[in-house]
C-alpha cells in the first residue's frame, strides 16, 4: 500500500513497459536488491530516490551500486 496516494492499490495489477528513461516524477519499477517496487523516480543531484505515495512509507534511497544503468542514464 506505498502507493495508495498515486491511485495503486493493494491487488492491483501494474502493467509496465521497459523504456530508456526515466525522469523525475515518473512512477516506475525499480529493482532494488532482490526486490522489485513501485515508486516515484526523484533525482537529487546524482543521487536516485524512489520516493512512495504513502506518507506511511519511507523514501528508499538505494546504494549507487543498486541503480541500473537505465536510472543512471
Amino acid at each position: 500500500d506505498s502507493m495508495t496516494g498515486a491511485g495503486i492499490l493493494p491487488g492491483d495489477v501494474v502493467i509496465v513497459r521497459r523504456q530508456e528513461k526515466a525522469e523525475t516524477g515518473d512512477v516506475i519499477v525499480a529493482l532494488v536488491g532482490d526486490e522489485a517496487t513501485v515508486k516515484t523516480l526523484r533525482r537529487r543531484g546524482r543521487r536516485i530516490e524512489l520516493v512512495p505515495a504513502n506518507p506511511a512509507y519511507p523514501v528508499l534511497i538505494p546504494r549507487s551500486e543498486e541503480h541500473t544503468s537505465e536510472l543512471q542514464s
